[in-house]
Formats: C-alpha cells, sequence, structure tokens
C-alpha cells in the first residue's frame, strides 16, 4: 500500500462520519497540519492536500455555526501553509 492509500483509510471513514462534528473535522486538520511536517515527498504532500480539501468542503457544507467555520478554515490554512513550506523544501 502506498501512503496515499494509506492516509485515505485512516481518515476518509472518519471524516464522512463525523462531517458535521466540528471537534472530529478541526482534530483532522490539526493531525493532518501536524503529518505534513513528518513526509518528505510531492505525492505524500498531495494525498494529505486532498484530505485537507475534502475536510475543508465538509466543514463549510454541514457545520452551522460560523465560529466553528472559522476555526476549520484557520486550521486549513495551517495545513495549506504547512504542504507549501514543505514543498517548497523538497
Amino acid at each position: 500500500p502506498t501512503f496515499s492509500n494509506i492516509l485515505e483509510t485512516g481518515f476518509t471513514l472518519i471524516r464522512q462520519y463525523g462531517r458535521d462534528s466540528a471537534p472530529v473535522m478541526i482534530r483532522l486538520l490539526e493531525k493532518l497540519t501536524e503529518l505534513t511536517k513528518k513526509v518528505r515527498n510531492k505525492e505524500s504532500l498531495e494525498a494529505i492536500e486532498k484530505q485537507v480539501s475534502m475536510i475543508m468542503n465538509s466543514c463549510e457544507k454541514f457545520f452551522p455555526e460560523n465560529e466553528d467555520i472559522q476555526d476549520a478554515r484557520d486550521w486549513y490554512r495551517q495545513a495549506r501553509d504547512s504542504i507549501k513550506q514543505e514543498n517548497s523544501s523538497n
């Protein structure tokens, strides 16, 4: 299995089941942000970016509270910034 397969297996079901739970989705974004600092290749970073984007789409679609959406956006930005930083150092 590739990193992408492992990531998809580990995060997709949680993302789908927890899509309307701010604590679950924000924690996924937080953990993916941390994970960007551990991987060293472009394919892995692309897999993380895909998950981060899908999570953010769900947050904007299913979160009823603007404050929760803003918290998710903050983590989304941190994840994207970390991905860009890691991409530029590779």
